[in-house]
């Protein structure tokens, strides 16, 4: 019996997040794995800070006394951050009611649009391209930009951390 064990950041990006990141952008868009995705994806700040909070302190150059905090660091650098962050935590509690980052409260605000045409063969700047959307008043957030622009957050600061060592 070969046990596996998550027993640190590293192997949680390696092990959990950066495989539900490739799995949710290698097939077509579910709100399943938009839902497993944001949970990875704004988890993995507990996970730094429970193991490497005081090279996380030396990187922002602050002293960082909670999760909360840090991630309130992380936030700072991409509001769009925020709409992961809400969605991981309504994709748990339904209606989120303390301190959301965004006006998405609700699970409901969250959606799969499918795209009217094939979007490989249009410029998807041009086109509604479908896929996960979450709605904040009239305006209608991509999940995709908000998911890829946190993984590459990430991806950065593992690589600058050096955490594969």
């Amino acid at each position: 019996m070969n046990d596996q064990v998550i027993d640190s950041a590293h192997k949680y990006y390696l092990e959990i997040l950066k495989p539900q990141h490739e799995e949710f952008f290698a097939a077509p868009a579910t709100l399943r794995g938009a839902f497993n995705l944001a949970t990875a994806l704004f988890h993995f700040h507990e996970w730094l800070y429970e193991f490497h909070k005081a090279d996380l302190e030396a990187h922002f150059g602050t002293k960082l006394p909670t999760k909360g905090a840090f991630w309130a660091r992380v936030e700072s650098a991409d509001s769009k951050f925020g709409y992961v962050r809400d969605l991981a935590n309504a994709s748990k509690h339904v209606r989120l009611t303390q301190r959301p980052s965004t006006d998405v409260h609700h699970v409901a605000n969250t959606s799969f649009q499918v795209a009217a045409f094939d979007s490989a063969s249009f410029d998807s700047s041009a086109f509604e391209t479908g896929g996960i959307k979450m709605k904040e008043g009239n305006a209608h957030i991509s999940f995709d930009e908000c998911a890829k622009g946190l993984f590459r957050y990430w991806s950065g600061l593992v690589h600058i951390l050096r955490l594969e060592r």
